[in-house]
């Protein structure tokens, strides 16, 4: 969350979720009238093979001022646009819904008296129904739109990055039977059955009228759709494969009857694990300098929330630094209802993750979820941009075995001098393994014991090479972990 001073404080950041259409990524069919009142259809200039650059902005801001004068969007234009190779356009839209035409040029009602249509070739645009097409939430917001309908964000790069860019858009369709896959739909959280879904695209000339669609995993298929329609190019829809028994893991979704371009036939799909929980759980969030940007949630599998949090920002800089809730662990506790699926949110407003100190030390950033007895069963640090998520469970039994083996599980002597020694009873053959871990978050010890039998375990543990201090010893059996807290005096 470390701050940019180029950046205004004006900035529109309602949310950094990534700007895109509706539909999957697929252009509407927009027109666009220039402040001249010329008429563009971009669907007639994308089946000219062309490419599309739309620099969605807001007179008021700063960003978005600088990129414009550095005139990379000009040159572009200039380079590439109808005047030059004619292998592109560009456009400006000014998509603030409260800008009157006559700020864009620096008159009534300009915030800052700068004039956007200085030296600027380009079809210069005012509509904020361009912008709500793209689900516009942030500014500066710049997106291509390939010839192929689908559009990306392509943010504030250079000429030649641009140009690349574009070279390497989706061509228009070519070939009559292409079919394609742009999208998965369903759940990305397993927790036994997974609802599974996908987006079927017509890429090419004809009608697509039919489709075996499946998901594999590898050459095994899992699951398998005859999907019939009516498609016409660059149309959609949802194929959808009911409820699917599969584990955690990376799968395709993939086009399977012949067509007459296979390299688009699928699409990947990574399966969340979603290890079983204890119902009653602590959750540590430990925040950076800017606390306010950080919120998080719970939700069912129903998308209900069930539990949630955030932070107050600080003064101590304009963009809510410091402050009682900055740079500390937050604990919550919550009770999670029975057989469940849930999903955990850790979200940044910012978009840049938990990652500033504020000039002090850097934490443990993200959160982290345990069990009553202290054991961690689901975790995330601060590395990410503006949301990440994680998967679990309950069931009906959700707890009682880890309950039962964390009550009877020990450590002795504690404190510890040369060795000590992990007892706990076990009412199955379990895998097992442990670690140890030191005050600053390092493996100092880490082993594996294999396939033990039932019954009572007796694990030594040799401390002699260990420093003075405070270790936590991690008890993996099966997919439970019980933390305990060991003192080593020398």
């Amino acid at each position: 969350m470390k701050k940019l001073l180029l950046l205004f404080v004006a900035v529109l950041t309602v949310s950094l979720a990534k700007a895109q259409v509706p539909d999957y990524g697929i252009c509407p069919d927009i027109t666009i009238v220039d402040l001249d009142g010329n008429s563009y259809r971009l669907y007639d200039i994308l089946d000219e093979g062309k490419s599309v650059i739309l620099d969605l902005y807001a007179e008021w801001c700063g960003p978005c001022w600088s990129y414009h004068t550095g005139g990379t969007l000009e040159t572009l234009y200039t380079n590439y646009g109808p005047s030059g190779t004619n292998e592109l356009m560009v456009f400006g839209v000014e998509s603030d819904p409260g800008t009157p035409i006559t700020a864009i040029s620096g008159g009534v009602g300009s915030t800052n008296g700068w004039d956007w249509l200085d030296g600027i070739e380009y079809p210069m645009a005012n509509s904020n129904t361009i912008a709500n097409a793209f689900n516009l939430e942030y500014y500066p917001t710049i997106v291509l739109v390939c010839p192929n309908r689908r559009v990306t964000e392509v943010s504030q790069i250079t000429v030649a990055q641009h140009y690349a860019a574009a070279s390497a858009c989706g061509a228009a369709a070519s070939d009559n039977n292409d079919g394609s896959i742009i999208a998965y739909t369903g759940e990305d959280i397993a927790c036994g059955d997974v609802p599974m879904s996908a987006i079927i695209y017509n890429a090419g000339l004809s009608t697509l009228t039919g489709a075996t669609v499946k998901v594999m995993n590898g050459s095994n298929e899992l699951a398998s759709v005859n999907w019939t329609g009516q498609l016409a190019s660059y149309a959609y829809a949802e194929v959808d494969f009911g409820s699917v028994t599969i584990a955690p893991g990376n799968y395709q979704v993939k086009i399977t009857s012949t067509d007459d371009n296979a390299a688009n036939n699928s699409y990947p799909v990574q399966l969340i694990d979603a290890p079983v929980v204890t119902l009653d759980i602590t959750v540590d969030v430990t925040t950076d300098y800017y606390p306010g940007e950080t919120s998080w949630e719970i939700t069912n599998s129903n998308g209900t929330t069930v539990a949630e949090g955030e932070y107050v920002e600080g003064t101590a800089d304009q963009f809510g630094g410091g402050g009682a809730d900055a740079s500390m662990t937050h604990t919550h506790n919550v009770t999670l209802p029975v057989n469940e699926c849930y999903t955990m949110w850790l979200y940044d407003s910012y978009g840049d993750g938990m990652s500033y100190t504020g000039g002090g030390s850097a934490l443990a950033w993200g959160y982290k979820i345990r069990a009553s007895w202290g054991g961690i069963l689901l975790s995330q640090d601060g590395d990410f941009t503006d949301e990440v998520k994680g998967g679990m469970q309950t069931t009906a039994t959700s707890g009682i075995e880890e309950t039962e083996l964390a009550q009877s599980m020990s450590v002795y002597p504690n404190p510890a001098v040369d060795n000590a020694m992990i007892t706990f009873n076990t009412a199955e053959k379990s895998n097992i393994a442990i670690e140890v871990i030191n005050a600053v978050g390092a493996r100092v010890m880490s082993k594996s014991f294999g396939t033990m039998n039932a019954g009572t375990q007796m694990i030594p543990l040799a401390t002699s090479g260990l420093s003075s201090g405070i270790y936590l010893v991690n008890v993996y059996v099966n997919d439970s972990v019980i933390t305990k807290r060991l003192s080593v005096e020398k």
